[in-house]
């Protein structure tokens, strides 16, 4: 397993603040630094009033390790990626929505991505509470792995569950994904149901999990772009002040280009999970 050791400073105001950061991923087994994967970056965010957010940031991304590219020649990566987001609620809505644009290099080759996020909201009610809400995820792919230019988003250190599907077939690369879900809560229990569209942005590009582990690839794009379809429901309860329990069930349908590439039959995930503060 691994972790980051860094460091992280803040200027901050009332309502606005500025982190510079530094960090390299490090071994939980040994305890020593692993050669590069470096992380870099600067993070600002403003929030003007209640419930709002509206930041910018620029990362680099450094490992300083040779590997081949798509020529076949070994080179090492650093990617800049430079983004925004934003936050806010009018009334029973809400939204946010982000873009970042990337450059660098991967693996010695010429590296220009960028991916975008948006997702819509309302909320409703006093005792319950009911919260339908509706979004789409986007990030570009390659579409010719031997050229030596690479397009596909690179995801950095991504916890992707939460928005891509409990399956974790997906991450935010190579992907066009249109979903909705609606959340019931009331009291101490939170329930949501989630139902995903997962789709190509490139048709000659690779289908990767949450990862970056190819699942699926095409490179004449003849098995086309719909990768499949995820149905999740969470159910959560607030146990005690600083213990949670949830439960998660998945199940992902695979679309044309899984079933080419991959298999016709579903896939199931189920979990329990018991959280526990301090």
């Amino acid at each position: 397993g691994r972790s980051f050791d860094g460091v992280k400073a803040r200027y901050a105001r009332e309502k606005f603040f500025v982190d510079g950061m530094a960090a390299r991923v490090a071994s939980r087994k040994t305890g020593s630094s692993t050669t590069g994967s470096d992380l870099y970056g600067v993070y600002a965010q403003a929030a003007p009033r209640k419930g709002s957010e509206y930041e910018g940031y620029l990362l680099l991304f450094s490992d300083n390790i040779e590997v081949a590219g798509e020529m076949g020649i070994p080179g090492d990566t650093s990617i800049y990626a430079l983004g925004g987001r934003a936050k806010d609620r009018f009334g029973p809505f809400d939204f946010s929505a982000e873009a970042v644009v990337q450059s660098g290099e991967f693996r010695g080759d010429d590296h220009a991505a960028w991916a975008a996020a948006f997702q819509a909201g309302g909320n409703w009610g006093e005792a319950w509470k009911v919260r339908p809400f509706a979004g789409y995820d986007f990030a570009t792919g390659d579409d010719d792995p031997v050229d030596g230019d690479r397009q596909e988003f690179f995801n950095f250190f991504p916890t992707n569950h939460l928005h891509y599907g409990y399956a974790d077939y997906e991450g935010w690369r190579n992907i066009r994904s249109p979903y909705a879900g609606v959340s019931l809560s009331h009291g101490r229990y939170v329930t949501q149901l989630k139902v995903h569209r997962f789709m190509l942005e490139e048709e000659a590009g690779a289908w990767k999990d949450a990862g970056g582990n190819v699942l699926g690839f095409d490179a004449t794009g003849e098995s086309g772009v719909n990768v499949g379809r995820e149905f999740d429901l969470t159910c959560r309860f607030a146990w005690q002040e600083k213990t949670t329990l949830e439960a998660g069930f998945a199940r992902f349908e695979p679309g044309q280009f899984a079933r080419r590439t991959r298999g016709e039959d579903p896939s199931h995930w189920a979990y329990l999970m018991m959280t526990v503060g301090f």
